[in-house]
């Protein structure tokens, strides 16, 4: 008899990427720094399933990392928990095709999810749909998957289209940053942006990379500034870093105006 393959496991098809290994040997690295107590319960990372553990762990351990730590974790963690959604939703959309496809009715498939009529079964799928199609933040509504089927892409088209103008410019201005980064205001939390900015940069040009990195460059941006005031010091710290810093801050602002409802 022949035998069949077994199931894939759940990890690897979106979440087993570098830059989320990365954030988790962060989290480790935390609460190593932090002497917690109980950090030898830390989660083997390479693990499956590793991602829920860890924000779990992060969750339960908060009180163990000082203030600014605990701001840089809480970030982290919704990062897994958007990848984590990102797997679910896809395994509870193929659940109910598969559902349908084998017979079962809509009330059969809708009541493990708390839902008692067949209406609002299919509401669910067409809700997933849009999470599945177009990303974990997008407005789960079917008039927003119907619309995006017409092709009718209000923002991201606009948001795509501007990337897809002046993404080698985006790339010289974050390179350009990253160069001054030693002469930037900046904390942990800056670092993070920054390291995977340059990570970033090193990937091959492709409309997914483009989008992350102008959001990144933002985030690093905002955080700088937010580090500078705070601690009542200048962003930048000798004229080159700030004519670089004052360039993309003006690349993410014509972004901004572009992503605008």
């Amino acid at each position: 008899m022949e035998q069949k393959e077994p199931p894939k496991p759940l990890r690897p098809r979106a979440l087993d990427t570098p830059r989320l290994q990365r954030l988790m040997e962060r989290f480790a690295q935390r609460h190593t720094t932090a002497d917690n107590p109980r950090r030898d319960e830390f989660p083997d990372i390479q693990a499956p399933g590793a991602e829920l553990a860890v924000v779990v762990f992060a969750r339960t351990h908060k009180r163990a990392l000082p203030r600014l730590a605990r701001r840089a974790e809480a970030i982290d963690r919704l990062v897994l928990v958007q990848q984590l959604r990102r797997i679910l939703d896809e395994e509870e959309l193929a659940a109910l095709q598969d559902g349908n496809a084998a017979g079962a009715r809509w009330r059969q498939l809708g009541d493990p999810l708390g839902i008692r009529t067949k209406n609002g079964t299919v509401q669910r799928m067409q809700r997933l749909r849009v999470a599945v199609e177009l990303g974990p933040s997008a407005l789960r509504e079917p008039a927003v998957l119907r619309a995006h089927e017409r092709g009718e892409t209000g923002d991201d088209a606009s948001r795509s289209r501007w990337i897809g103008v002046h993404h080698l410019r985006v790339r010289e201005a974050a390179a350009d940053l990253l160069h001054h980064r030693a002469s930037l205001a900046t904390d942990e939390v800056a670092d993070d942006w920054l390291d995977d900015m340059s990570d970033l940069l090193e990937r091959a040009v492709e409309p997914s990379v483009e989008a992350s990195l102008i959001t990144h460059l933002r985030f690093a941006l905002e955080e700088v500034d937010r580090v500078a005031a705070e601690n009542g010091v200048s962003a930048s710290a000798s004229a080159d870093c700030e004519a670089a810093r004052r360039a993309a801050s003006r690349l993410v602002g014509g972004y901004r105006r572009r992503s605008a409802p």
